[in-house]
């Protein structure tokens, strides 16, 4: 469950980078327009979409640190899913034993008993 949660993260996350990656297409558009500005608002407008630009860039790298970390939270997940699926099966596998040797055991006294009370009805009828 918490693996389907984690790729239903990652899902998010990798919208998040579509948007971010459609955010920077639109500033490069915006950037293709300012050749018709002024030389003075052209400069002004250009600094604003670097500072956008490094912005988006940051958040990427956030996004791609955290998917990351997901990936790795899933490996680890998966890991300790499989090691406890292995440590079921031992359990099983001992229970099974047990199981096996119990009934074994109980054959053995039923046996036992069986002995002694053929013994036991050979003594009363030797002493009749």
């Amino acid at each position: 469950k918490e693996i389907d949660t984690l790729k239903e993260e990652l899902s998010k996350k990798e919208v998040e980078t579509e948007h971010l990656e459609e955010q920077l297409k639109d500033a490069l558009e915006k950037m293709s327009k300012l050749k018709e500005s002024s030389e003075k608002d052209m400069q002004n407008e250009i600094n604003n979409l670097r500072t956008e630009m490094e912005d988006v860039n940051a958040l990427a790298l956030l996004i791609e640190d955290s998917l990351r970390k997901e990936r790795k939270k899933t490996e680890e997940l998966q890991a300790m899913n499989e090691h406890l699926e292995e440590k079921v099966l031992e359990r099983v596998e001992k229970a099974h034993r047990m199981k096996k040797q119990s009934r074994a055991s109980q054959l053995s006294m039923q046996e036992n008993i069986d002995l002694l009370q053929l013994r036991l009805d050979v003594c009363e009828e030797e002493r009749v």
